[in-house]
């Protein structure tokens, strides 16, 4: 069982990121629309991520816009009790009003896993 955290329709996932002995911890909001999983740059600043030597490519949001993120591999994204190695997320750069999330838990990660979420009482089970 993982504790999330519920605004309104919003879930805030905890993960933990790990890259070259850096480690972090950071909310996640749950997207099962997004195809990727995806990072803030300051939270790949955190873990010291190079992204001058990231491949860049061109992801659609909401509504259709075409921005640029760097994909990078991590070496390991952990939710709840899965630990998934050599994780390939996205980097972009938020815009903005500030958020109370990090990035978006998309469905690269979450494809294949069981779940259920209690949103009164806020937590994610896992089967």
């Amino acid at each position: 069982m993982t504790k999330v955290t519920v605004i309104g329709n919003s879930v805030l996932v905890p993960a933990t990121l790990e890259y070259r002995g850096n480690q972090t911890d950071i909310q996640l909001l749950l997207d099962t629309g997004a195809s990727w999983t995806v990072i803030s740059t300051e939270i790949a600043d955190r873990l010291d991520l190079n992204l001058g030597s990231a491949r860049k490519v061109q992801v659609q949001v909401v509504g259709g816009q075409v921005i640029e993120a760097h994909m990078v591999t991590l070496n390991s994204l952990t939710v709840g009790p899965h630990t998934k190695n050599n994780a390939r997320i996205a980097v972009i750069q938020h815009t903005g009003p500030r958020v109370r999330y990090d990035g978006l838990l998309g469905m690269d990660v979450l494809r294949g896993l069981k779940y259920k979420i209690d949103l009164e009482k806020q937590f994610m089970l896992w089967e």
